[in-house]
């Protein structure tokens, strides 16, 4: 699947790419800015979903905030920087407010599995137990950062991959 990718300077790219990984898939959400000058790597976190059934401005939090969609552009405000005159409230010239914040590419990494529809594991990055526990320890081999790498250096791969070449 193509990212959608913007016009213009920055040209912000977003969406989501699978890589097989030692032990199952990993996925990556991204909003990529090109003159971006930091990147945030978010880990998605334990399933929350079935607590959030009640209607409160916490359900609707939790429910919002699990979708990756949402926490690129929470994560993207948070951390990039704004520009002048980035977004337009009519929406006259394609860009929306969420474009006017600038300079960071977020990367969500969901995890490898959800065991027992609550505990995120991530083993690709760290052999887990059931409940997402380090299951040897927490090793100091590098493998995480090095595995955290070429994911990362496979999802900048797929984002530039449409301009490279015909489609």
């Amino acid at each position: 699947v193509r990212p959608a990718c913007g016009a213009g300077p920055a040209m912000m790219c977003r969406g989501s790419v699978s890589a097989l990984g030692w032990t199952g898939q990993d996925k990556v959400f991204y909003s990529v800015d090109r003159a971006a000058k930091t990147s945030v790597v978010f880990f998605g976190g334990d399933n929350c979903l079935d607590s959030a059934t009640d209607g409160s401005k916490e359900s609707e939090d939790i429910l919002r905030l699990s979708h990756p969609e949402n926490l690129l552009e929470l994560l993207r405000g948070k951390f990039g920087h704004r520009v002048e005159g980035g977004g337009a409230a009519g929406g006259g010239d394609g860009c929306s407010n969420r474009d006017a914040s600038r300079g960071v590419s977020v990367f969500c990494v969901q995890p490898t599995r959800i065991d027992g529809r609550v505990w995120a594991c991530f083993d690709n990055l760290v052999p887990s137990t059931q409940s997402g526990e380090p299951a040897r320890g927490y090793l100091r081999n590098g493998f995480a950062a090095r595995h955290l790498a070429l994911l990362l250096a496979f999802t900048l791969r797929h984002v530039r991959a449409p301009s490279d070449g015909p489609a």
